[in-house]
């Protein structure tokens, strides 16, 4: 699997969770659910990373989180130049509601 693919899929299934990522979800404070999505996340990682960890998850959505964030400004700074956005962040822009900008 392409690493572009994977990422895609990932945060596919990351969106499709918001108990992990929506502060307003009603699940966001039930951690059997969210147990769960960490368990289908962590699934989908071994299929790229055979040793991942639920730790392994977290860093990963932590790195995602963190990447987009400094990418959103960008785009958002640069939009009246016309640039595009990368297809990866086309697939991460849920996270735009979840993000405060400083």
């Amino acid at each position: 699997m392409k690493d572009h693919d994977f990422i895609c899929d990932f945060i596919e299934i990351y969106k499709s969770n918001p108990c992990l990522w929506d502060k307003k979800d009603p699940q966001y404070h039930n951690s059997n659910i969210r147990e769960a999505a960490y368990t289908c996340l962590l699934e989908k990682f071994k299929e790229y990373d055979g040793n991942a960890t639920k730790a392994t998850v977290k860093s990963k959505i932590n790195s995602l989180r963190s990447t987009f964030q400094k990418e959103f400004k960008e785009v958002k700074d640069s939009e009246r130049s016309g640039a595009g956005i990368i297809e990866v962040y086309k697939v991460i822009m849920v996270l735009r509601t979840s993000y405060v900008h400083r």
